[in-house]
């Protein structure tokens, strides 16, 4: 279908989104990411209100989502609300320290790679991330664990990978850092990019499985171009070269 023949609202959106150069697509999956983040965020109560009325939880949950709450959200294995909660407020404590010897089973898992953006890793710098938060669930077993550089482990921080890229709001920018040229690519930005990008090269299409990537602006600063999030792209090495 041709976007001549979709409604007026899908026209008016894919015109929004061809200007900012973002597949629609693209852009309705973050636009649903960042309604689970805002949804997470209603569902939190303060830490003292849940003290006192833990056993009030699900009708407090209920008022909120403004509907009786699913067989998944009262008993679900990993979507059980009550357990989500209490995760949250009252977070897990730390597991031991992982040894070399895991971090060495990680990293040929990765073929010593990171496994988000592909820059090769030794033993003494890689980061291990959980790939489910621990206050969300996540095990210290190691297929919930991943190799990361310093820069992916710090822009990914307690995100998940959909997380990050709904509560960071990496495309936001003041305006004052826009007309004095001051936005960066920070941790944050740079993870969020190669999220969207699926970890590839937009050009080859190599995943940072195979290689390493890089986030480069689309429109060059030369150009008048600037580091903001919808003007970056994931590259890899070879085909910047």
């Amino acid at each position: 279908m041709h976007i001549d023949e979709k409604p007026l609202e899908f026209q008016r959106l894919a015109i929004k989104c061809l200007e900012c150069g973002i597949e629609p697509s693209v852009f309705l999956n973050e636009k649903m990411l960042e309604l689970e983040e805002r949804k997470r965020i209603l569902l939190t109560p303060t830490a003292n209100w849940y003290h006192t009325n833990k056993h009030r939880y699900e009708e407090f949950a209920q008022k909120v989502l403004r509907r009786d709450l699913t067989e998944t959200e009262r008993f679900g294995k990993h979507e059980k609300l009550s357990e989500w909660i209490e995760r949250k407020i009252f977070p897990p404590a730390l597991g031991p320290a992982l040894d070399a010897m895991l971090k060495s089973r990680l990293l040929q898992d990765h073929s010593s790679r990171c496994a988000h953006c592909g820059k090769i890793l030794t033993v003494e710098n890689m980061q291990v991330d959980h790939i489910l938060p621990r206050t969300q669930g996540g095990s210290d077993e190691i297929l919930n664990l991943q190799p990361l550089c310093k820069d992916c482990n710090q822009g990914k921080s307690a995100f998940t990978e959909d997380t990050a890229e709904a509560a960071g709001r990496p495309w936001f920018e003041p305006v004052f850092r826009l007309l004095q040229g001051k936005a960066g690519l920070t941790s944050l930005k740079r993870y969020c990019v190669l999220a969207r990008d699926d970890r590839r090269c937009r050009k080859c299409g190599r995943s940072s499985s195979e290689v390493e990537l890089v986030v480069v602006p689309r429109v060059s600063k030369h150009d008048g171009g600037q580091l903001v999030y919808d003007n970056l792209l994931t590259m890899c090495r070879d085909c910047i070269a």
